[in-house]
């Protein structure tokens, strides 16, 4: 990067490797060759299936969910973003345990196969790798190839068990439901969380009649706001909950379409957007 735009030359001397430009020179030490390790590009033992996909889709895809994975290192089966398929077509999932986002691509084919988990740091590697057009992905039990026009990227994948997350998505009609305002619920979120203590502040929401009530207070006062909502399943006086602000305004930060569905079912809270289906847990305070 330091170097001037132009022709550089590259000379080797045993373990040696010299780059000249103009009057600049650097000598730089190699590394032994045989300690670097083998990769055989063509070894298709433990492939699971391969699928074609716009590069800018696959992107939005993983931007779309991986606010919800998790970055506790300790919790290793979670630290990635899940390639799965669902009803033959290509899903991708993050959780932390705490909340989760799942998005379906019906425009990319993908029959069940058993999905594996890339890494976190794998997907910075990912967006500067490719920067357009068609690239197919080659899923296998412990790697992924990425494969474009004049790039290949394997990446190791996350070998632990995910979670069993079908159960938590299938509600049944189940629940209380309403619809809302997107723009509307984040300005809400937004203005509750700055008489927070830290950016995790709890927040309470009422839900009474057309009107979701959020609440909060810290030692620093009180707040509160009321956003409209269109109820689409009859409930009886007012329902209460706590969940996470900064858990909820990042899923609003990622939801398509101007409305957003919420639903409320035990200790959870699911977000349902025109792409996504997304839940956060509720807490006890």
């Amino acid at each position: 990067k330091a170097l001037d735009k132009g022709d550089i030359e590259l000379n080797k001397d045993k373990n040696i490797l010299r780059i000249s430009q103009g009057s600049a020179k650097y000598d730089l030490a190699l590394g032994v060759e045989e300690d670097f390790p083998t990769i055989d590009t063509n070894n298709d033992l433990g492939k699971f299936d391969a699928f074609l996909i716009d590069v800018n889709t696959l992107l939005k895809l993983v931007r779309k969910v991986e606010f919800a994975s998790s970055a506790d290192e300790t919790r290793y089966a979670l630290c990635g973003i899940r390639l799965t398929s669902r009803e033959g077509h290509l899903e991708v999932v993050a959780t932390d345990g705490f909340r989760l986002s799942l998005v379906n691509s019906p425009s990319v084919p993908l029959e069940n196969v058993p999905g594996v988990t890339i890494p976190r740091n794998a997907l910075a590697i990912i967006k500067n790798a490719f920067r357009g057009g068609q690239v197919k992905v080659v899923m296998y039990a412990s790697k992924v190839k990425f494969i474009g026009v004049d790039t290949t990227l394997i990446c190791g994948v996350i070998e632990a068990n995910y979670p069993l997350y079908e159960g938590l998505i299938s509600t049944n009609g189940a629940g209380i439901s309403v619809k809302v305002e997107t723009a509307a619920l984040m300005e809400a979120i937004r203005k509750s969380l700055i008489i927070g203590e830290t950016k995790d502040h709890p927040i309470k929401a009422v839900l009474s009649g057309t009107n979701l009530v959020l609440k909060s207070e810290s030692v620093f006062g009180n707040t509160v706001q009321i956003v409209p909502v269109e109820a689409t399943t009859e409930t009886e006086g007012e329902v209460a909950f706590n969940f996470n602000g900064r858990y909820l305004s990042d899923v609003l930060n990622r939801a398509e379409g101007s409305t957003i569905s919420l639903k409320l079912l035990n200790d959870k809270v699911y977000v349902y957007d025109d792409t996504s289906i997304n839940l956060v847990m509720t807490l006890k305070v």
